[in-house]
């Protein structure tokens, strides 16, 4: 199995697909369920509240990452809803959804989220500095005790993280014709990161 540098492994893949786990590069996550409960109004006399329950458990959350090549198509086509064509996304209506793995590799305990749209998409470019985001997520439903048994996962990508100091100049010679989001954004940075 592919893993991390750290005891947190996340991949994704198409929602509802049995296709091998794609290991995501990320900083940080925060993936995680939100419960919805409600209450009962009734009054008793003892003034206790009678019955509380669970009406939703929601999957929601973000991974933070270091801008590489390659990595985030998938994410950049989700949060656009369409996909790259000849280098370039633009804004569509395709609701493309994931299955996301949180797993725990120290403790064996895997964490389903199922149906995971991109919310928000977030990617900082500043001078100097190493290119930075986050993708938020929404889904539908959790799976807590998730068994990978018999599952397969793809290693992350092995491209180095963009900066806006040195890649950019450099970005036809590391890059040439590496993933459909580095051709599109490098039309961008150039005029973000100080560079023509």
């Amino acid at each position: 199995m592919a893993v991390q540098n750290n005891k947190i492994r996340v991949a994704y893949r198409p929602a509802g697909s049995s296709d091998p786990w794609q290991v995501l590069r990320v900083t940080e996550d925060d993936l995680t369920t939100s419960t919805t409960t409600v209450e009962s109004e009734e009054v008793r006399t003892d003034r206790m509240i009678d019955d509380s329950s669970t009406t939703s458990i929601d999957p929601e959350g973000s991974v933070s990452f270091e801008f590489t090549a390659d990595t985030f198509d998938d994410m950049i086509e989700a949060a656009m809803h369409s996909t790259f064509t000849a280098g370039e996304v633009i804004i569509g209506t395709d609701q493309i959804k994931f299955d996301i793995l949180k797993s725990d590799t120290q403790t064996d305990r895997h964490f389903l989220f199922e149906n995971m749209s991109v919310s928000e998409a977030n990617i900082e470019i500043n001078e100097g500095a190493l290119i930075t985001g986050s993708f938020n997520f929404v889904g539908e439903t959790v799976d807590l005790a998730y068994d990978p048994t018999g599952d397969t996962f793809n290693d992350t990508t092995e491209t180095k993280v963009i900066n806006c100091n040195k890649n950019i100049d450099n970005a036809t010679l590391l890059f040439d014709g590496a993933g459909a989001s580095t051709q599109g954004l490098y039309r961008v940075l150039p005029r973000y990161c100080g560079h023509s």
